[in-house]
């Protein structure tokens, strides 16, 4: 499930009365239907927590200062996704202004935040969510052989660029081919054949060889 998402989904109460207010309820009650224990505080508007995931969350319609005032609640709650939702009709911030405050001010290494305009749409995500160790593991893995293809090429036959295969005839793994290796074998057929001699002579007379 893709909170952030579901979140993104809103849509903006058409009631009269304070839109803020009418924001968190809606937020309170989408939370629970999603399974969330909600909590309403002072800090932030509403946090959702279901087993190891907390999610904080704020409304905010102010001045640049109330701004970095709910920015800052969500970066020292300790959840690790945050998300502050906006209107661009309050003709404050606009949700650029907001994402450049909290990547000026504020480390968000730790932390996914969604920023959402609730007017617009429109929504910018902050944050990348942090490798597991065996993914991070695996990617290195991948890195490193990738870098020793590119200084190592190997040719068609498997064998890296001057690297000579090992074995008889060869002085090991990137040694030269020695020419004395490729004379024939002293027990080869072929020298075998060469020092056969032939005899002629019936049997039991002195026999001649050529």
């Amino acid at each position: 499930m893709d909170v952030f998402s579901q979140i993104a989904g809103l849509e903006k109460p058409t009631a009269t009365g304070n839109l803020r207010q009418q924001i968190v309820d809606l937020l309170c009650e989408m939370g629970e239907s999603l399974g969330f224990t909600v909590l309403v505080n002072q800090d932030v508007a509403c946090e959702w927590i279901m087993d190891k995931q907390r999610i904080a969350i704020e409304v905010q319609f102010g001045n640049a200062d109330e701004y970095y005032k709910s920015l800052r609640a969500l970066v020292l709650s300790g959840a690790s996704h945050c998300v502050l939702i906006i209107s661009s009709k309050s003709r404050s911030l606009s949700i650029q202004q907001a994402q450049q405050m909290l990547g000026e001010k504020f480390s968000t290494t730790q932390k996914q935040f969604l920023i959402f305009d609730i007017e617009t749409k429109q929504k910018i995500l902050v944050g990348q969510p942090e490798k597991k160790p065996e993914a991070k593991a695996m990617q290195n893995a991948q890195n490193l052989q990738k870098q020793n293809q590119t200084k190592n090429p190997l040719h068609q036959d498997g064998l890296a660029q001057g690297q000579w295969p090992s074995g008889r005839g060869f002085q090991g793994q990137r040694g030269k081919p020695n020419a004395s290796s490729f004379l024939p074998d002293k027990n080869s057929s072929m020298l075998r054949g060469q020092r056969r001699k032939m005899i002629y002579g019936k049997k039991g007379e002195h026999k001649k060889q050529d």
